[in-house]
């Protein structure tokens, strides 16, 4: 099959409607030619279309990443600009180290006043589906020694208001809890510069959390 598909290679240059030799064609893509005639190399090479891809708008642009190295209180993502920003969308996976249960606040522009916030929280265990409204930026919530990723859609909203849903996956495999936590500051904001992700419990980020912030790039 292997020098079928090599001889089949070794044709193309020698079909009537393509280039008949590679010089100088490194890198290059081939398009239809505009009579539709046949094919042509592309005036781009295919490093080029790539790079033209990724800093397209409204994609998906990774902006930091983060591996905590030591248990830490929080993880801080600076320099940013949510005005040229849809949204940003965080993905955390974040485990406690500590002997203490420990909720996880989500904080903007550096107001680390968690009464400043509020969260409207769902979550299940089991058949039990319970409801909570909290005067802080929850993000998540985990207890001693257990785990949780989540996922987090971040933006100002149209109104000018930081919101924020997060949805997490947390605690030991044999006793799940889904929680899904809808977050919004009670002031309204002018931008998005920075984004902190807090435990409660001092040194609660334990080594190994691993987080990466993308944003959704506007037109």
């Amino acid at each position: 099959m292997l020098h079928i598909i090599r001889a089949a290679l070794r044709k193309f240059i020698q079909l009537d409607d393509t280039p008949n030799s590679y010089s100088g064609l490194a890198g290059k893509l081939f398009k239809v030619k505009s009579d539709e005639s046949g094919l042509e190399p592309s005036t781009n090479t295919d490093s080029e279309i790539a790079d033209a891809v990724n800093v397209a708008a409204n994609v998906m642009e990774k902006i930091a990443e983060v591996e905590v190295s030591s248990d830490t209180d929080y993880v801080e993502f600076t320099g940013l600009d949510g005005n040229s920003a849809w949204f940003y969308v965080l993905f955390a996976s974040i485990k406690n180290p500590t002997s203490n249960n420990s909720e996880y606040y989500l904080f903007v522009n550096e107001d680390t006043t968690t009464t400043n916030y509020y969260t409207q929280s769902i979550y299940a265990n089991g058949t039990t589906i319970a409801t909570t409204n909290v005067n802080l930026p929850r993000l998540g919530h985990c207890t001693s020694g257990k785990s949780l990723i989540a996922n987090v859609t971040i933006s100002k909203d149209a109104a000018d208001y930081f919101r924020a849903i997060s949805l997490c996956n947390r605690e030991s495999p044999t006793n799940l809890y889904p929680h899904l936590n809808f977050i919004a500051k009670s002031a309204t904001i002018t931008n998005i510069t920075s984004l902190r992700i807090q435990a409660e419990t001092a040194s609660a980020i334990g080594a190994g959390s691993k987080f990466i912030l993308f944003k959704v790039r506007r037109a």
